[in-house]
This record gives C-alpha cells, structure tokens and sequence, in this order.
C-alpha cells in the first residue's frame, strides 16, 4: 500500500529576464497529497537584478509565502504541474545612498509558475520551470519571468 501523503521539497536556482538579469535561489517545502496530485506548502526565494548593465540601478529581493500546486501530469519519468506562489515581496536597491520613487518596494507578489520533472528511480526529479512574478508599485503593476532549473525530492 503506498502512502497517501509525503513530503516534497524543491531547491532551484534562478534566472530573471526584465530591464536587466536577475539570478538567485528559490525554494519550496510542502505537503504533496498523492492521489488528487495536490502540494501545499511554503515558498522563499532570493534574487539580484543587474538592471541595464550599471551598478546604479541593482537591486535585490526577497520572497516569503504560500503555494497549491497540482500536478496534471505524473507518470513513473516525467511529472508536470502547475503552481501559484502569492506572499510578501521586499525589494531594495544595492546602495541605500540614492532614492528612486520605486525603490525600496515591499508589498503583495503573485507568482505563477508551470514546471515539468524529469524523475530517477529514488523519486528525485531534476525540475525545469518559468515562473511570472507579478507585483504591484503604486498603480503601476510589474511583470518579469523567471527560468528557474533545480533539484526536486
């Protein structure tokens, strides 16, 4: 009898493509319910932008918060899924000595995200997935994707 609920956590590192490049880590933990293909659970990343290729506009962010993910495919080798991070978002810029009217930002950030696995035989996956962050500043509203690749266990 397998089991109906285990643990699934992903590490990945992370490329953004916006005004710039962005690279850093995200992770997710949670609660994969095995029959109905759902995971809930937390989500946290990490992120530098080189913005235009100065200095002068770098930043950094950080992400805290919450996921469902469903799987709509999930064989023995290849899984595939669909997920929506939404948390709390804190950007600011690499030197605090300047003020732009975006930076620094902190607020509400949804991340939708869709991924496919390709799995061993211990279960671990090795996770290739593009994520949209969306996040709003003042009444304008930001999109960037992201290309995330990463272990999945």
């Amino acid at each position: 009898m397998s089991k109906k609920v285990r643990y699934e956590g992903l590490v990945s590192y992370t490329l953004g493509v916006t005004d710039g490049v962005g690279y850093g880590v995200f992770t997710s933990h949670g609660i994969r319910f095995v029959k109905p293909r759902i995971v809930l659970g937390v989500s946290g990343g990490f992120e530098h932008f080189d913005i235009l290729g100065s200095s002068a506009y770098d930043k950094y962010s950080l992400f805290a918060g919450v996921f469902p993910k469903w799987y709509f495919v999930d064989n023995g080798k290849v899984d595939a899924y669909i997920a929506c991070h939404v948390g709390y978002v804190s950007i600011w810029p690499e030197d605090n000595s300047y003020s732009y009217n975006y930076f620094p930002y902190s607020g509400i950030q949804t991340i939708p995200e869709i991924g496919v696995g390709f799995k061993n035989r211990s279960r671990v996956a090795f996770d290739f997935s593009v994520k949209g962050h969306i996040y709003g500043i003042g009444s304008t509203i930001s999109f960037y994707p992201n290309f995330c690749f990463g272990i999945r266990f």
